[in-house]
């Protein structure tokens, strides 16, 4: 069963000027693992022929790696856990000093582009030997970009 069409990825990295998904990014501001959510991931990252998806929580990283074994979800492997307190731009969240989901979108999005310019300047030192393996060769020659629309933020005062 493929993921259902209501279902889009919170950030996405292609090809510029072609559909290849090379990243599918599920940030959601909670504790924990949501299971759901990994399985319409999971069918997404089917759908699109996506590699690897990451789904990013308060708590964790957790990095699936689509074996291409089968066509179901048990093609679709987690190959990593990593602690989000350990990621610079995400520890405000882990923390529970930052509460904006849409902030956190953010602040994910802002990570990849970090490790895309690390990978890019050859700078990889102090990056998890996971997200060096499987995500950073998705960034070497993608484009990040939003998944979908994102809510407008307004300036207070």
């Amino acid at each position: 069963m493929l993921a259902p069409m209501d279902f889009s990825p919170d950030i996405v990295v292609t090809t510029p000027g072609e559909s290849k998904v090379h990243l599918v990014v599920e940030a959601k501001l909670r504790a924990s693992v949501d299971r759901d959510v990994l399985t319409q991931l999971k069918r997404y990252m089917l759908r699109m022929r996506s590699a690897v998806g990451l789904l990013v929580t308060r708590n964790v990283v957790t990095i699936l790696r689509d074996t291409f074994q089968s066509d179901s979800e048990d093609s679709i492997q987690e190959v990593a856990t990593i602690l989000t307190a350990d990621i610079p731009e995400l520890q405000s969240f882990a923390a529970g000093l930052s509460t904006d989901p849409v902030a956190f979108e953010d602040a994910v999005q802002d990570w990849l582009v970090q490790l895309r310019y690390r990978l890019v300047q050859g700078y990889a030192r102090g990056v998890d030997p996971k997200v060096a393996e499987h995500v950073m060769p998705a960034l070497a020659t993608g484009e990040i970009r939003a998944g979908g629309p994102r809510p407008v933020r307004s300036a207070v005062g």
